[in-house]
């Protein structure tokens, strides 16, 4: 797999590019750490890594953690220019306020939200953008 760093944060994975804020996410090694603020004015983090590292893999698994320890309720990877959103994500057992995610699929290349909510109803939306054609 080929990643790759630009300003904003990018990597490439099955021939696309991904972007996010350069405020929100930072590279570590082949690991991507967005952080946000909550509704309630807390500090989010998702992590996302490749969940297989090859070029074919367009599945990352990752963490959501949030300051308040809250455990994560819901979370959707949404396109909002497209009105649709990916394969539901699929959670793990929580550990230490984070809580595992899995299945998280993007499909096609443009901007997405992974919205998280949390168990006190607080909830945070990371941006990342997609690059590349149209898949389907």
């Amino acid at each position: 797999m080929k990643l790759t760093q630009a300003i904003p944060v990018a990597f490439a994975v099955s021939g696309f590019a991904f972007t996010a804020h350069a405020d929100q996410c930072e590279k570590v090694q082949t690991t991507y750490q967005c952080t946000d603020t909550t509704a309630n004015g807390e500090t989010a983090t998702l992590t996302l890594t490749p969940e297989d590292l090859d070029e074919s893999s367009d599945y990352f698994t990752g963490t959501v953690c949030a300051s308040s320890e809250e455990e994560l309720q819901a979370a959707e990877l949404w396109m909002p220019e497209h009105g649709h959103g990916s394969a539901p994500i699929e959670f793990l057992p929580p550990l230490e306020g984070c809580t595992g995610v899995t299945n998280v699929y993007f499909l096609m290349p443009g901007m997405w939200e992974f919205r998280a909510t949390f168990a006190d109803g607080d909830t945070a939306v990371f941006v990342i953008h997609r690059d590349g054609e149209h898949g389907h």
